[in-house]
């Protein structure tokens, strides 16, 4: 099955557990100027931010770079990310995340684009648990995460996929339960790594009327093999993408975030759902 050629779509998501909100710069590569803080508004963690024309607010024709900014984000209310760059605000982390081709937001393609992994500076116990492997309050673990998300649709049913941007839980496994009296668990996506994003096509063996109300729905991850299974709320998991329901006729994802279910309370913010449009509008 081919993904269909359709107007570019770019999907922001706080997936870094260590940070409770953040913004985005995407400037010249070469000069490190124009663009434009995204979202206008700091983004909390496991929430998402839709651009639905990108070419309006990613102006640059040459090679980009992505900044992240987090820490005390109220210093950079009515600043320019040129200004930013070249003078950070003390206490407000200003984090390359690396180069992009121009064209990356420009493939007639819906791509989503997580932060994960963490910033640094605090350390714990069982850290690599929140943070990911190799963690330390010296050596950070954020990296980029860049996705597509299949807009293939089917219109009886409501299309499903799992994106796994979690900083420390892989592979993962994902089952859904309807809000229905004896409702079994269906099988979502198995094995999905870190940055990877299952089943394609989507998983439409469900729709409205079979979910039941979406505040019922129960989503469960577990890795393969191992008993220890988190429980999410479908309900929160909506609110956070800006979303009330699943419909027939439409493609999301459910994006995995945050630290891997047997880590402890920490710095770090647990693992989670956030469920986000494949085709925003």
């Amino acid at each position: 099955m081919i993904e269909p050629d359709l107007p570019d779509k770019l999907t922001l998501i706080n997936g870094s557990p260590d940070r409770s909100e953040l913004q985005f710069c995407f400037v010249d590569a070469a000069t490190r100027s124009g663009g434009v803080l995204l979202p206008p508004q700091p983004l909390a963690f496991g929430h998402s931010f839709p651009i639905v024309e990108p070419a309006s607010v990613l102006t640059v024709e040459s090679e980009l770079e992505a900044i992240v900014l987090a820490g005390d984000l109220e210093q950079v209310v009515g600043a320019s990310c040129a200004d930013l760059l070249l003078d950070p605000p003390v206490g407000v982390d200003v984090v390359s995340l690396g180069l992009l081709p121009s064209n990356t937001f420009a493939q007639q393609r819906s791509l989503a684009l997580v932060v994960t992994g963490c910033f640094g500076a605090a350390d714990a116990e069982d850290a690599e648990l929140g943070c990911g492997d190799g963690y330390t309050g010296t050596t950070p673990t954020l990296f980029p995460i860049i996705a597509p998300l299949s807009r293939l649709t089917e219109p009886s049913a409501v299309g499903l996929a799992v994106l796994n941007a979690s900083s420390a839980f892989e592979p993962v496994d994902v089952r859904i339960q309807p809000n229905m009296k004896s409702a079994p668990k269906f099988p979502l996506a198995s094995q999905v790594p870190r940055g990877g994003t299952l089943p394609f096509p989507p998983y439409i063996a469900l729709n409205t009327a079979t979910l039941g109300a979406p505040n019922g729905v129960k989503l469960f991850a577990n890795r393969l093999g191992q008993s220890l299974e988190v429980e999410v709320e479908l309900g929160p998991a909506l609110s956070a993408g800006g979303l009330s329901s699943l419909d027939n006729g439409a493609s999301y994802v459910f994006v995995a975030v945050g630290a891997a279910p047997a880590a402890p309370e920490g710095f770090w913010e647990p693992f989670s759902f956030v469920v986000v449009e494949a085709d925003p509008k």
